[in-house]
């Protein structure tokens, strides 16, 4: 398929977009029309090739950015099959995981295949894309997973010295709420077990040295336990610096009110989290542990992520 054949077919689908009649093939929030159109492979392609040239900070901040103001919609993705029907592949709705899932998806990818390949090695073990294979918490199967895949590297040490741990165990025999027992019996044997210990900078501490975070990152808010709660991280999001040279947290917002993929300064969000969090009856936010976003050793190999 020429160059010439993906931009023209990029140009006329945006076109359509215009009149096209509210609908399931565009996204419920109007403030972004642009993301229905990755459902098309050979827009898709058309974008991917127009950015490969890009240095990874730059892939990520324009992917992150593409998706702004997206509305914000809670497991918006599964299997499209069995127990979560969900599509396996939708640009037109997030939550703080997948919204980064997929910015990671695009910002490594070369074609819509990779694409693919990316968010089920992102998402499940060993890539399977299967209920059972999910990762499920962070701290015990999410972050080490993605680890493993050689594009996350811990950087809390490179910021600071001063840093807080948690921990509590996880097994899933253990008195959780009906949310989560349900998912660790679908699981079977790929559910997390295991001591759940997370190290992390305490929000007072990053106030102050918020500029030392190497861009792109992604940071994880750690929240205090509780005891039907099998989650440590709360949330996540990515640290980068943006046109006018601000550091910012860019997410997919789950606050009443908002709702919505966002951009947040992030020494102002720091201290929201501080106050808002620290208030009676709100799960306290205890501070951030941050991973760098380093080029994977198999990038350049789409055999390797097949």
């Amino acid at each position: 398929m020429s160059t010439i054949y993906l931009q023209m077919n990029y140009f006329f689908l945006s076109i359509l977009i215009n009149f096209l009649p509210p609908g399931p093939f565009l996204c419920r929030d109007s403030l972004n029309q642009n993301a229905p159109m990755l459902m098309s492979s050979s827009i898709l392609d058309a974008m991917l090739f127009g950015k490969k040239s890009d240095s990874l900070e730059g892939r990520i901040n324009f992917w992150s950015n593409f998706f702004m103001n997206v509305h914000y919609q809670a497991d918006p993705m599964g299997e499209g099959t069995g127990i979560d029907s969900d599509p396996s592949w939708n640009p037109c709705a997030m939550d703080c995981e997948t919204y980064v899932e997929t910015v990671v998806a695009l910002s490594f990818s070369h074609n819509s295949k990779e694409v693919m390949n990316w968010v089920d090695k992102t998402r499940y073990y060993e890539g399977i894309r299967k209920n059972s294979h999910r990762f499920f918490t962070m701290n015990l199967s999410w972050i080490p997973e993605n680890v493993k895949l050689g594009y996350l590297k811990n950087v809390n040490k490179k910021i600071t010295n001063i840093q807080g741990k948690i921990g509590h165990i996880v097994v899933p025999e253990a008195h959780w709420s009906k949310e989560w027992k349900e998912r660790f019996v679908h699981m079977g044997k790929y559910a997390p077990r295991g001591l759940s210990m997370v190290k992390y900078i305490p929000l007072s501490e990053l106030i102050g040295v918020f500029k030392k975070i190497p861009v792109p990152s992604v940071a994880f808010l750690v929240g205090s336990t509780q005891s039907t709660n099998p989650f440590l991280i709360t949330h996540m999001g990515f640290i980068l610096k943006n046109p006018e040279g601000k550091i910012v947290f860019r997410h997919a917002s789950g606050t009443p009110g908002r709702l919505r993929v966002e951009e947040r300064d992030l020494l102002e969000y720091l201290k929201m989290l501080k106050s808002y969090f620290g208030r009676k009856n709100r799960r306290f936010i205890l501070g951030m542990d941050i991973y760098q976003i380093i080029p994977p050793e198999n990038l350049k190999s789409s055999e390797n992520l097949s």
